[in-house]
């Protein structure tokens, strides 16, 4: 999948304009000089990529599938699977506007808050202990 998205990318001459992150030791500081963080899976539970970008403050466009619409919770523009127009319309309201940007990057950042282990790990506790009961 990812020959087919990069010779997609390579024939529609954007090469200088996408990058494929891979890997990553500093996840924050490398998504810093990015304007939006894109994911567009076809399916999800909750991707680490989605926390990653949240965490880091990065205005997001994401598809509206699995645990994405809770996670981000307002905190991002959500669109449709396989709709690639309204993929190139979330994208470029964010980067034409740089208020919304920021706006969508500081709720993201705070909404990854909710993720930090501590508070799942107590969340399912509280939860398991209120089940048995």
């Amino acid at each position: 999948y990812q020959r087919y998205c990069r010779e997609l990318i390579r024939e529609s001459g954007l090469e200088k304009h996408i990058r494929f992150g891979g890997p990553l030791d500093d996840v924050r500081s490398r998504l810093r000089p990015y304007a939006i963080s894109l994911l567009t899976s076809l399916s999800e539970a909750l991707p680490y990529t989605l926390l990653e970008s949240m965490a880091a403050g990065q205005a997001i466009v994401a598809t509206a599938v699995g645990g994405i619409p809770d996670a981000l919770n307002g905190a991002g523009i959500l669109v449709g699977v396989r709709d690639y127009q309204d993929v190139a319309r979330a994208c470029l309201q964010l980067l034409d506007n740089p208020r919304l940007r920021e706006e969508m990057g500081q709720k993201a950042r705070l909404q990854a808050h909710n993720f930090q282990l501590d508070r799942m790990v107590g969340s399912y506790k509280t939860a398991y202990q209120a089940y048995l009961r």
